[in-house]
């Protein structure tokens, strides 16, 4: 059963930080426990093959041809500093079952609901400067589909250099365990 945290936001979980040393193998496996789909795995588990050394990918190590199955819910994103806010690039078909619109070149403040929202921006830290995974558990509720959960991955890139500056995620459906 899933207990929320707020009324869509079922459960946030940071990963370890890849900020400068590689995470123990136990902190790793912990985060990924909180995994639902194979798909997330999928995800996790080509980024990390993508990590060099103790650092995250380049977004150009991020190869579309490689993640071929699950292109279709991955959203990817660059993070403007000034607005804390994030502009979506470029967002799968798959995310239509999710969201009732296309996100593409808005921002997540302009699309996504406010809890969202909050809740990203208080882990954004984490994700930004620290380097960090963040795993979301989300209901749709702010669409009246509250009986709908999706896990949202999100997984820190830089552009160049050393900084986090843009992320990819995947949005897969999780079964409701609530409703069984």
């Amino acid at each position: 059963m899933f207990k929320r945290i707020k009324s869509s936001v079922i459960n946030v979980v940071a990963g370890p930080s890849f900020c400068g040393t590689e995470p123990a193998p136990e902190e790793l496996e912990a985060f990924c426990r909180n995994f639902h789909s194979p798909s997330t795995i999928q995800l996790f588990d080509y980024w990390r093959s993508k990590c060099h050394g103790n650092d995250i990918p380049l977004r150009v190590d991020m190869q579309p041809l490689e993640m071929k199955s699950i292109l279709s819910r991955l959203v990817i994103w660059d993070y403007i500093p000034e607005i804390e806010a994030n502009r979506v690039r470029l967002a799968g078909t798959g995310l239509e079952e999710a969201l009732p619109y296309d996100p593409s070149g808005q921002l997540n403040t302009e699309v996504l609901p406010e809890e969202w929202n909050q809740a990203m921006r208080e882990t954004g830290a984490n994700f930004y400067s620290e380097k960090r995974p963040l795993y979301f558990l989300l209901s749709l509720a702010p669409f009246e589909r509250d009986h709908v959960i999706f896990e949202f991955l999100s997984v820190p890139l830089r552009r160049d250099g050393d900084e986090a500056n843009m992320g990819i995620g995947l949005f897969d459906r999780v079964e409701n365990q609530e409703a069984a």
